[in-house]
């Protein structure tokens, strides 16, 4: 029977074992016994939501929960600093209030509660187990989903309102207003919800543990059809959508960017053309000092646009190859080949507020400003509180007279 067949992660040996039902955790001296899986140290109240596929692994050592758990820390700690700083510099900078930032703090937001769910699996991590229960798999699941569709989802409305702006410059229609960035980022969030709120009702799919059973996704692992064709939906709807919608912005982007540099070089030819001689030369050579500057600059742009792509591909394809996996053929699936797609998918939440935020030099100027602001206020106090300190003059005992000196900052 499936039930009773051990599964090692390192070599997928199958072996039959008598089932145990009792509960133990980490510290039992059972926990790493030879052909143990976690059915003999899950507690029986806990098995009814794990997916049976992954109950016959053998649970992982203690030291492959401690590293995942020490790598989402490192993680979590840059990761809540960068996002934290672009919600702030937002809130507190009026000039960088525009219709394109709305989407960088929607990034960012989407982030941010990526970053929020991390201390339940850290926690779980260092339980070495699903120690947080079904309640605390619910909340990882569901905002995972949530925060990782909003964030796929603004990246790719980012990469469309920059191919909006930049083929059709002068049209009125192609600038991005207030209120055409609240309308897109509100979108956002409807259409991850629409995806991620049904599991936690158990509504076509539902939230589990999965690999080292310390995080929780959807069940990509379930032979319910209802199931796969909902999983099937959300890999259409979370990766080949915006996919399709990166690759064509930012394509037509370099496409848009060739013809703009084409339509200027005739029109400097023919200037050339009614000129005089003399200032026909003189053209000649600004042509030309264009001509390698604007390839350049498509140089430049293609490399730019590159690794954007790919860095968006490393970072969500992985995992969405183990849910595929999980619809066609789950014997390649190991606990810790599901876990590490993860640790990408996460990674993104470190590196998105520095490549589409703090990169931006507006936002690198007020964070600097602001972190010189602090810096030099902190030294102002100190400052303030050594001069206006008081001198005592004459005897103590005939009264205290003080000396009060201005620090120059008024009375």
């Amino acid at each position: 029977m499936m039930d009773n067949t051990v599964i090692s992660d390192n070599n997928l040996t199958s072996k039959l074992i008598p089932i145990e039902t009792s509960f133990n955790v980490s510290s039992n001296p059972t926990f790493h016994r030879y052909n143990t899986t976690w059915r003999d140290v899950i507690e029986p109240s806990l098995i009814g939501y794990i997916p049976d596929f992954w109950l016959n692994f053998e649970p992982p050592k203690k030291y492959q929960h401690y590293i995942l758990g020490v790598t989402y820390l490192l993680i979590l700690v840059p990761a809540i600093f960068g996002n934290g700083a672009i919600i702030w510099l937002f809130y507190r900078c009026r000039n960088l209030r525009t219709p394109s930032n709305i989407l960088v703090v929607n990034l960012a937001l989407a982030d941010l509660i990526q970053n929020l769910k991390m201390p339940l699996f850290i926690y779980n991590s260092f339980k070495c187990g699903p120690a947080t229960g079904e309640l605390g798999c619910k909340i990882y699941g569901f905002f995972g989903g949530l925060s990782g569709t909003s964030a796929i989802m603004t990246i790719a409305m980012m990469a469309m309102e920059r191919l909006n702006s930049i083929s059709k410059p002068l049209s009125p229609h192609s600038r991005l207003s207030m209120r055409r960035a609240l309308v897109i980022s509100t979108l956002i969030w409807i259409y991850s919800l629409i995806f991620s709120t049904p599991p936690v009702f158990h509504l076509f799919n539902r939230y589990v543990p999965e690999g080292y059973l310390t995080s929780c996704s959807f069940d990509y692992l379930s032979k319910d059809l209802v199931s796969r064709i909902y999983i099937f939906a959300f890999f259409t709807a979370a990766w080949i959508v915006p996919l399709t919608l990166i690759v064509t912005s930012y394509v037509g982007i370099i496409i848009a960017v060739e013809r703009n540099e084409t339509m200027f070089q005739k029109t400097q030819d023919r200037l050339c053309e009614r000129a005089s001689s003399v200032y026909r030369a003189s053209l000649r050579d600004s042509r030309g000092r264009s001509v390698k500057e604007s390839g350049k600059m498509e140089m430049r742009l293609v490399k730019i646009v590159l690794s954007l792509i790919a860095f968006w591909i490393l970072s969500w394809t992985p995992y969405a190859i183990i849910s595929l996996l999980g619809l066609l053929d789950q014997s390649y699936i190991t606990p810790t080949s599901s876990m590490i797609p993860a640790i990408f998918a996460k990674l993104s939440s470190v590196v998105n507020p520095y490549l589409y935020g703090l990169g931006n030099p507006r936002f690198k100027r007020e964070l600097k400003r602001k972190l010189c602001f602090c810096v030099a206020n902190k030294a102002s106090v100190e400052r303030r509180a050594v001069i206006q300190s008081t001198v005592t003059l004459g005897d103590p005992k005939e009264g205290t007279q003080f000396v009060h000196i201005s620090d120059g900052f008024g009375a």
